[in-house]
């Protein structure tokens, strides 16, 4: 056997080209190597098709692994920070501007940020301290409410928020 042919061998047998290249170079090659399809390793089609199987696999099972791991913090920062709940959420005054309601957290004392968002935009943010399992009073204007088009509003809260929430946000 040629060395040309064990290196064709041996590229194949690696999975660095295909069937269809392998028979294509070595009918390229000088006469005296002639493809047989007797003389071609057997070896070769199941060291291809192992090889493109088990990087499926490897990456398969990478995926799992990151996934697991992502569920695995995500789990672990909400029992760390907790869940901020609102209570008695309403909206008064003449303009339905004075928002206020009850907050309270269950995770670790701490910054939580407020927010309302209402006809597609992010006005007024708040932050408060908040002590973990003790409710807290609030009631704060927003002239805004009035501005922005609809009568239904979320107010929404978080410890890390957008960075122009944060810059922008005013205490309760």
């Amino acid at each position: 056997m040629s060395n040309a042919r064990q290196i064709l061998d041996e590229r194949l047998a690696k999975g660095e080209i295909s069937e269809e290249e392998y028979d294509h170079l070595i009918s390229k090659l000088a006469p005296e190597v002639e493809e047989d399809s007797a003389t071609k390793p057997a070896v070769l089609d199941s060291a291809t098709s192992l090889s493109k199987s088990q990087s499926g696999k490897n990456w398969a099972g990478w995926v799992v692994v990151g996934v697991i791991g992502l569920g695995i913090y995500l789990f672990i920062n909400s029992l760390i920070q907790g869940r901020t709940h609102i209570n008695n959420l309403r909206a008064t005054g003449f303009f339905g501007d004075i928002v206020s309601g009850e907050l309270i957290t269950e995770g670790s004392s701490g910054q939580v940020y407020v927010w309302i968002e209402k006809g597609g935009k992010t006005i007024c943010p708040r932050s408060v301290f908040l002590q973990q399992n003790r409710p807290r009073q609030f009631k704060f204007q927003c002239h805004e409410m009035g501005r922005v088009s609809g009568n239904n509003f979320t107010l929404k809260t978080n410890r890390s928020p957008k960075e122009w929430i944060r810059k922008n946000a005013k205490s309760l």
